[in-house]
């Protein structure tokens, strides 16, 4: 086997212990394999070594170029609602503006959530531009970002609580007193019920209860065809 080889095998990695370089095996091997590579050590130290170099001149490269791009590219703050299938996800985003559109930048540049949605957010995006597919963009200014994230800060509003259904008892109940009081009959439901007489060809009866001015409810029911 190869230097590379053994290195793929056995997980080779440059280790340092005591001041004094070595190789570190990170997958069991046989002790036959471990002599091997003991007398290969300083053609796996070489392979590994430039390979480390290698890694760090990339690295290298790969900071230079995103300095350059972070320098050179139209980056502009923007405000993001991205449309999933059941929801909006809506956060703070570095973007790229280029050819009258906003694109995701090269750089990996850290977005920041938000989980309410305020007026300020509303009132911005009355005016956006489309990004990518599913999502729209907003420039915003660091003053109108400063606002957005106070008040994802600010307690949220107390809720008006909802006003109470009344029951169908308490319905019937105001409809009754409704037709008493003003001495006319007053509708208290109308439903769709089964019909109730067999010598009928008809499913369904239409059933109304109605509030008498003595107090009684009358039901009546109506077969339909």
């Amino acid at each position: 086997m190869t230097a590379a080889e053994y290195i793929k095998k056995y997980g080779l990695k440059l280790g340092e212990k005591d001041g004094v370089k070595g190789v570190i095996v990170t997958v069991k091997a046989t002790p036959a394999a471990v002599e091997k590579m003991k007398a290969m050590k300083n053609e796996i130290m070489a392979v590994l070594t430039a390979a480390k170099a290698a890694e760090e001149t990339a690295r290298a490269e790969k900071e230079r170029a995103d300095a350059e791009y972070l320098r050179t590219a139209d980056l502009r703050r923007c405000l993001v609602a991205f449309s999933k299938e059941y929801s909006v996800e809506w956060y703070i985003e570095t973007l790229e503006y280029a050819d009258g559109e906003f694109h995701s930048p090269k750089v990996l540049i850290k977005r920041r959530p938000l989980y309410r949605v305020t007026a300020t957010m509303e009132r911005l995006m009355e005016e956006h531009v489309s990004f990518g597919f599913c999502a729209v963009a907003r420039e915003i200014t660091a003053e109108e970002e400063a606002a957005i994230l106070a008040e994802q800060k600010a307690p949220e509003p107390e809720k008006v609580p909802e006003k109470k259904k009344p029951s169908r008892e308490e319905i019937r109940e105001a409809r009754i007193a409704e037709a008493v009081r003003t001495g006319l009959p007053v509708e208290i439901f109308r439903t769709m019920a089964p019909c109730n007489d067999p010598r009928e060809e008809c499913s369904s009866d239409l059933v109304v209860e109605t509030a008498m001015p003595d107090g009684t409810v009358r039901t009546t029911r109506q077969h339909t065809w």
